[in-house]
């Protein structure tokens, strides 16, 4: 069951409309406490810092961080980094995004580490 949510969440990665100067892209999917699956991508390929003309580092672009703010309280999510070629590469979430997850009481975190394993936190 947790590869079929990890299969989603590398198909949300890929599907992005814009495209990605990146070898790989993010995406995570939700499970909130009704039942409902959310989505989201990562959008730090896409947003510039102006200041530092590098790539924007803040949490709010990560797709975990985007996923959190649709869910809601409680649920499950699943992170995954795949490749343009559709290998999984390790998606464990940031300090930030976990912090985030413990505050919105996140039940557990599945991530992607390769193509045969993958990893949980519980926040």
């Amino acid at each position: 069951m947790t590869w079929t949510y990890l299969a989603i969440a590398a198909e949300v990665a890929i599907r992005a409309p814009e495209p990605d100067h990146r070898q790989y892209a993010i995406g995570a999917v939700g499970i909130r406490r009704d039942g409902v699956i959310v989505s989201a991508r990562n959008l730090a390929a896409a947003l510039k810092n102006v200041h530092a003309g590098e790539r924007n580092p803040f949490p709010k672009a990560h797709a975990e961080y985007r996923l959190i703010q649709k869910m809601g309280s409680g649920g499950v999510i699943f992170v995954c980094r795949v490749t343009k070629d559709g290998n999984l590469l390790l998606a464990r979430p940031c300090k930030r995004c976990m912090d985030l997850c413990r505050h919105r009481r996140i039940e557990r975190v599945y991530y992607s580490i390769n193509n045969n394993e993958f990893g949980v936190v519980l926040p």
